[in-house]
């Protein structure tokens, strides 16, 4: 606590940082949380905009979103997938949407969020209170939308390059670039980024199993990210656009290099792990009041796995290794009518439909097919119940039918059980704003996620049973909150929250090496959060997140992974001159459970560095320092993270 304070204390004295460079424009097609008359807007703390990831070298979505209050960085250690966790709730609870479309893995409900960068992004929107009912099923416990952007001018671009290093040399690259055009009847946009990770360097004196320190042994990643579209706008209400997005990449799974020695190590490889998107976004305006929007995509999910022998990745002779190939997609769209009744009533309509297809083999096997299909009805009203009070009431009813699930046992492929479920969500949210710089809000929802086809239908490896019957999980949630400006140059936010999680999917031992997913579980997600902007001090940017998070069953001993008691994060920056500026931040968390049998990894703090400096408007450069300390720190027991290592770049804009 002494070391957290006194960082705290030096970020307090010496963060700030010149005014912040112009935000790229938002692709308003792509969002999930608009601000609307009768509405609460977006709370400050809960958008990370596309300035401030690259003002603090968030090149993937989950350490951009790090520092929102509540949203907790994790690592699926076994995997090397880069996750995160909301006010406790787990990807799979929180769907991740490109656009308003959404994008996990249809298998499981995960998604690798190391795998998708930011540099084509003008924001991320983060509902931790469950969002709209209009946005879709499966939002337990939020949901998590990504902001592309588009052009403003008729020819703009941007070109980006840099190198990383840790104490031990030389660790990667990478290139991004974007270039569009807006014309009176549409506008084009490309934009694209490469990324090659050789490997990171751990912190001084880490070692462990099948490690000497120094270089992470199979740490290497590649990614390779295109994003096409065109629009065209033949009325001021009138947006017809067209997206096309395609991810390669290729990484490593380093070993378990911890103390347990029940834990057998992984040799895995990933040689493909690409995605496919291509979606279709429009709005028509209908009379003054009244539009229409629609969504439809295609989005498939390609995917390679090599388990191997040992650390020299070269032999696959054990009955432990493996080649696995996943070919999956999901198809689907989505429509939307809204509109003012009367001056005091707006009303909104939306209906969803996904299906899901999981294809899987390993060498040798035939492949077995999976299909869910998922569709959600919603109807959302707001009453401007006075000039400054507004009240939103919304419901909808979700339903999944299985098409299809393949069981494959003593070489032969056969049929589980096909199985239907529905869930009923609503939600109340009430917004008073007090005055003109301040608003409270206050709501209360009921919200469900159907259990993944792995939930259902997934071995284990050898180590778990098929439950077919696995219903909805389903989470009752309150808030209240404030938000406030003080002094024309603070805006402060605030908020009390508290989940109580019902049914629950939960694994549980029917022999000693035999489990089964079962909604047994009941469990309770409660605390607060606090979210700081300033610029009080002259040529000078202050941010403060902080979370109090209370997770935990009530009724088993299975640890809410993942949700550390203590969240905080100070970032900031201070402008020496017009052209120098310098952006320092602290990050810190307690310690928490990694693994539900109640393995922990410690507490940590950790500090970076950068400097930038302009050297005309359209060229800056930019160096920096991450983990100053070279501090030894976990986010899944086992799987130490990178020590100290550094930065250099630059950017051009026209």
């Amino acid at each position: 606590m002494k070391g957290i304070a006194m960082s705290l204390l030096a970020v307090g004295t010496v963060v700030a940082g010149g005014a912040s460079p112009s935000e790229a424009s938002v692709f308003e097609l792509g969002e999930i949380l608009v601000s609307a008359p009768g509405e609460r807007g977006e709370a400050a703390s809960d958008t990370v905009r596309g300035e401030e990831m690259r003002a603090h070298d968030a090149q993937t979505v989950s350490q951009a979103i790090d520092r929102v209050p509540g949203v907790t960085l994790s690592r699926g250690g076994a995997r090397n997938e880069e996750m995160v966790s909301v006010r406790g709730f787990t990807l799979r609870q929180v769907p991740v949407l490109i656009d308003g479309i959404p994008v996990y893995v249809p298998y499981d409900g995960n998604v690798d969020l190391g795998r998708f960068t930011t540099f084509d992004l003008s924001k991320i929107e983060v509902a931790k209170d469950g969002g709209s009912v209009l946005t879709g099923p499966n939002a337990l416990g939020g949901v998590i939308n990504l902001v592309t952007r588009k052009p403003t001018k008729a020819l703009e671009g941007e070109l980006e390059s840099g190198v990383r290093f840790g104490d031990g040399g030389y660790n990667g690259a990478y290139s991004a670039f974007s270039a569009g055009s807006r014309q009176d009847l549409g506008w084009v946009q490309g934009s694209g980024s490469w990324s090659k990770l050789e490997g990171f360097s751990l912190a001084d004196g880490v070692s462990g199993r099948d490690e000497n320190g120094g270089y992470r042994g199979n740490s290497a990643a590649e990614d390779v990210k295109l994003n096409l579209k065109a629009a065209i706008t033949p009325r001021d209400d009138d947006e017809y656009a067209l997206n096309l997005i395609y991810q390669h990449g290729e990484k490593g799974n380093p070993p378990y290099m911890g103390d347990d020695r029940s834990v057998t190590s992984r040799y895995w490889q990933w040689p493909k792990w690409d995605k496919r998107s291509l979606y279709w976004l429009s709005r028509t305006g209908l009379s003054e009041s009244w539009s229409l929007k629609t969504r439809a995509y295609y989005d498939s999910f390609v995917n390679r796995l090599k388990a191997f022998d040992d650390k020299d990745y070269d032999t696959q002779a054990r009955a432990s290794s493996f080649t696995s190939y996943y070919d999956d997609y999901s198809v689907g769209g989505s429509s939307e009518v809204g509109g003012d009744l009367a001056e005091w009533s707006t009303l909104k309509l939306a209906a969803h439909f996904k299906q899901d297809v999981h294809r899987e083999h390993n060498a040798g096997e035939p492949t077995r097919t999976d299909i869910d299909n998922t569709w959600s009805f919603g109807a959302e009203h707001t009453a401007h119940v006075t000039r400054d009070l507004d009240l939103i009431t919304g419901l909808s009813y979700d339903w999944r039918d299985t098409q299809k699930a393949e069981d494959y046992q003593n070489k032969a492929i056969t049929d589980f059980p096909l199985t239907s479920s529905d869930a009923v969500n609503w939600q109340i949210k009430g917004v008073y704003r007090y005055s003109d710089t301040g608003a409270l809000h206050a709501s209360m929802a009921y919200k469900s996620r159907f259990p993944t086809l792995k939930d259902r239908y997934s071995y284990r490896m050898g180590r778990g049973l098929p439950n077919a019957s696995l219903e909805a999980e389903r989470a009752a949630t309150y808030e209240l909150g404030v938000e406030q400006t003080l002094f024309g140059n603070t805006r402060i936010d605030a908020s009390v929250f508290h989940s109580a999680i019902s049914d629950a999917i939960e694994s549980v031992a029917l022999t000693r090496n035999v489990s089964q997913m079962q909604n047994v579980g009941d469990a309770i997600h409660q605390g607060l959060e606090l979210g700081i902007q300033t610029t009080v001090l002259p040529r000078t940017e202050l941010g403060v997140s902080y979370t109090l998070l209370n997770a935990q069953n009530e009724k088993s001993a299975i640890h809410v992974t993942d949700a550390p008691r203590h969240k905080g994060v100070i970032y900031g920056a201070y402008a020496l001159t017009d052209a120098l500026s310098v952006r320092p931040s602290v990050t810190l968390a307690s310690e928490r459970y990694s693994d539900t049998a109640g393995t922990k990894v410690d507490g940590y703090v950790i500090s970076d560095l950068a400097v930038r400096y302009d050297v005309t408007e359209a060229i800056s450069l930019e160096a920096g320092v991450n983990n100053i300390l070279d501090t030894r720190y976990e986010l899944s027991e086992g799987y130490p993270e990178e020590g100290r290592n550094y930065f250099l770049k630059g950017k051009v804009t026209f």
